[in-house]
């Protein structure tokens, strides 16, 4: 077993300072370019990361303070052990690899301890383990799903389902290149993932996308139909006054069926016309980055309109246009979140949950933290039924499974939300063990 370690002197501003050590159980040497990271909130987003040295130190530094969650885990890494049970070398090989572990000590996400920093801490001694696990593999072939012939050259991107980035190390990537489009992708740990695949063949680029399953066995025989990726051109008006102007937004198409990929996005112009090239066929809703009240009215790509806000991209997409009606007149939801005492309770977790029949819609879905005052804001909510619910922390708090919502629905508010709508609103914090099973 080696040992990474962090040793730091505290610095000239009462910045907090987080100084903790990992170790690896990697053979008998130690390991540099280890990557250790620290987020916050429920999505564990990464907030930053260090490499180690070559003596497997890092150090971290100059925090804000608040609640965050560590994480370590080699990027990328796998390697095969040849061998089997009856010791007979190079007869088989069995992978390895490194799954994100997270403090102060597991592989669950949910499970994760937070670390609090107040202003001016030095924090030390936080050790935690980051072991190998057995990984499979993914064996697939790409084809050109227009002329029924493998593509040779073409690339694959395999990155685990659930999570906005891969920042735990476990996505994983691979070309074709032999002439029958197979690919090999080692080093996956058994779950449910989104593979990208593209290819660029005289500027004119195929793509495609898929949800694959992986077993304790791996995945073989994947066939993947890449498609003529096509432009989107469009136009945005506002309906009543806008706050923003339109050259000042972000536009993202996001697939309907793997939303946790992101999608291609384009920034309108100044007459609200834009042109988001290279987007894979399939079915997408558009994704307003954030301002304030504004919210996504209504987008319809050819005339064609539907009730979920969403739209197919196929060939005939570029002959029609795709018109998104933002307006100012979302709703807006203030508040505080109290304990059993009525006292405000400062780092809470809020969630703004929509109604049943609307939870495919990820979009829909709001989640903030209370300030020291236990005040909180949700800000360009559409209309429509939601919930209202407030948990003492974000640690394992996991509103997008909805059995897990099931057992804590019930201790929500209901809220109405109409256009224009303002409420100011208390809620009481929930503690997770505080559910009705």
């Amino acid at each position: 077993m080696c040992r990474a370690s962090g040793r730091i002197k505290q610095p000239p501003t009462r910045a907090a300072v987080l100084r903790f050590r990992a170790s690896l159980q990697v053979s008998t040497t130690c390991t540099p370019n280890t990557w250790t990271f620290w987020g916050a909130r429920n999505e564990l987003a990464v907030r930053g990361s260090v490499g180690t040295d070559d003596l497997g130190q890092y150090r971290i530094f100059g925090l804000q303070p608040g609640k965050y969650f560590l994480a370590a885990t080699l990027p990328n890494y796998s390697h095969s052990l040849a061998g089997t049970g009856d010791g007979t070398s190079g007869a088989s090989t069995t992978e390895q690899t490194y799954v994100p572990t997270y403090y102060p000590g597991t592989t669950d996400p949910g499970s994760a301890q937070a670390i609090e920093l107040r202003p001016g801490d030095d924090i030390g001694s936080i050790e935690f383990s980051v072991l190998p696990v057995k990984a499979v593999q993914l064996r697939g072939r790409l084809v050109n799903g227009v002329a029924g012939i493998p593509i040779q050259g073409g690339c694959v991107n395999l990155q685990p389902q659930g999570g906005s980035n891969d920042w735990g190390g476990l996505a994983r990537y691979a070309c074709t290149e032999d002439a029958q489009g197979d690919f090999i992708i080692h080093g996956i740990v058994p779950g449910s993932y989104s593979l990208v695949a593209n290819f660029n063949q005289q500027s004119h680029p195929m793509s495609a996308r898929l949800a694959v399953q992986v077993d304790e066995g791996g995945a073989d025989g994947v066939i993947v139909d890449l498609l003529p990726s096509v432009e989107v051109a469009g136009h945005v008006r506002f309906e009543g006054e806008s706050p923003v102007k339109p050259e000042n937004l972000w536009l993202t198409l996001v697939p309907v069926d793997l939303p946790e990929i992101g999608g291609a996005g384009s920034q309108p112009s100044s007459d609200g016309s834009f042109k988001i090239p290279d987007v894979a066929q399939g079915v997408y809703r558009v994704r307003l980055n954030g301002w304030g009240d504004l919210y996504l009215k209504s987008a319809t790509l050819g005339g064609r309109e539907n009730a979920d806000e969403s739209f197919t991209v196929n060939r005939d997409t570029p002959s029609s246009t795709l018109e998104v009606v933002l307006s100012a007149r979302a709703g807006h939801i203030e508040g505080t979140v109290v304990d059993d005492q009525k006292k405000p309770v400062a780092n809470a977790f809020v969630v703004f949950v929509p109604d049943p029949n609307r939870r495919n819609r990820e979009d829909l879905f709001r989640e903030n933290g209370t300030n020291q005052e236990g005040q909180f804001v949700l800000a360009g909510i559409p209309p429509g039924e939601y919930t209202l619910l407030a948990w003492l922390s974000p640690q394992g708090v996991q509103y997008r499974n909805p059995d897990w919502l099931a057992q804590y629905e019930t201790r929500g508010t209901a809220v109405r939300v109409s256009e224009a709508t303002r409420l100011n609103l208390q809620v009481r914090a929930i503690p997770l063990d505080d559910s009705p099973h």
